[in-house]
């Protein structure tokens, strides 16, 4: 067999350093951070006494980007690290030297990675606002900020959702929001009226809620609606099973649900369940835009509004050669949450995904809807979205 490039030298590798190179920072406390470390191993390298036109050949042959040195207690690749210097012996009439080097053993070169322990600055921390006991149709204005700990400005405030059982309106004025109640409402106690968001315009932001006791003289009790319905899993290409949280109070005689296309409206698929999820079959397959609904069941006739639509997409039959388009979504608002996966062009990917960011990404699967090769940490939510 022949072997390219190949040369025999003497030379010796002898006493391995671990040169560190670390990226630390300090924090205004005083306290410090180490952000990032990597350690090497490298050798000292010294020849026998050769002559200039050898350690040419030596200098080219370590300089090249895969070498490797074949020996009796070393078989790695190495890489030339710093200078080759010769050290000249004098007053020869042939002139021979040794010389001395650094050699960088690879593979050996370790990494910490210390980002997902670093800590985020919380700019602004809001706190629910309890605003007692408020009549049916009575206007009130709630200073949300007060108890808020904002460290920026300017804040903007914006609303995520309000009660519609409860409210007829919900607006914004400035740092204040104004809610007016329905007439003709039940008495009820610590009932969320209103959920909000303060951010600041770095992005940062955190979110919180209006509570509140209606005083109402209504004795028909309000049929409430589930609250926060969610998508928990794609089970294949036509099953996939939704979670809701019970209002308070809960509907006596349990939720209807259904599932329809999103732009006609036709229902796919409908039934009771008296739990708070739902595991659904019988799907049609290959569907980009289906939504979900449900709703309380309060007895006598009595029913709640829809909660939702919660918008999902269907993979195309088990099987078939494809490409899948999934998102990303890391749900944790203070920490990094890894993933890996295999795309499309059969290459390992490694996304890190910052607190709440959300991506999309290309994933070779065996099943659609059941990604054998996407494999992320519990806080990471995964949503198929169609085909790549």
């Amino acid at each position: 067999m022949a072997f390219k490039n190949r040369i025999r030298l003497p030379f010796y590798l002898t006493r391995p350093q671990f040169p560190r190179e670390a990226n630390v920072f300090r924090r205004a406390d005083g306290s410090t951070q180490v952000q990032s470390v990597i350690i090497r191993k490298v050798f000292e390298g010294e020849t026998d006494n050769l002559p200039k036109e050898i350690h040419e050949r030596l200098l080219i042959a370590l300089s090249h980007d895969d070498v490797t040195v074949e020996g009796r207690f070393l078989l790695t690749g190495i890489s030339l690290d710093g200078d080759y210097d010769i050290d000249w012996n004098k007053f020869l009439d042939y002139p021979l030297a040794k010389a001395s080097f650094k050699a960088q053993v690879t593979p050996f070169d370790y990494s910490n990675d210390n980002c997902k322990t670093c800590e985020d600055v919380s700019q602004v921390v809001c706190v629910d606002d309890n605003i007692g006991t408020i009549n049916e149709d009575e206007s009130v204005t709630v200073h949300v900020l007060v108890n808020d700990a904002i460290c920026c400005k300017p804040v903007t405030i914006s609303l995520v959702t309000y009660n519609t059982d409860y409210l007829d309106s919900c607006i914004i004025s400035g740092d204040d929001i104004i809610i007016h109640t329905k007439p003709y409402l039940p008495e009820v106690n610590s009932i969320v009226l209103v959920t909000y968001r303060a951010q600041c315009p770095n992005g940062s932001y955190d979110e919180a809620n209006i509570v509140g006791n209606i005083n109402g003289t209504n004795p028909t009790p309000t049929c409430l609606a589930p609250i926060n319905p969610i998508l928990v899993s794609i089970d294949s290409d036509t099953a996939a099973t939704f979670s809701w949280t019970a209002p308070s109070p809960a509907p006596g005689c349990g939720y209807h649900w259904e599932v329809q296309r999103a732009v006609v409206g036709t229902v796919l698929a409908s039934g009771d369940t008296s739990s708070l999820s739902v595991a659904i079959t019988g799907l049609p397959s290959n569907e980009s835009s289906l939504q979900f609904f449900v709703r309380g069941n309060c007895c006598a006739g009595l029913d709640s509004n829809y909660a939702g639509p919660v918008i999902f997409s269907l993979p195309p039959p088990s099987g078939t050669d494809t490409c899948g388009s999934y998102q990303l979504f890391n749900t944790d608002n203070s920490l990094y949450h890894a993933g890996g996966y295999i795309d499309c062009n059969a290459i390992p990917k490694f996304p890190n995904l910052a607190p709440l960011q959300q991506i999309e990404i290309c994933v070779a699967q065996n099943s659609p809807g059941n990604p054998v090769y996407l494999n992320v940490e519990p806080q990471i939510m995964v949503t198929y979205l169609g085909l790549c």
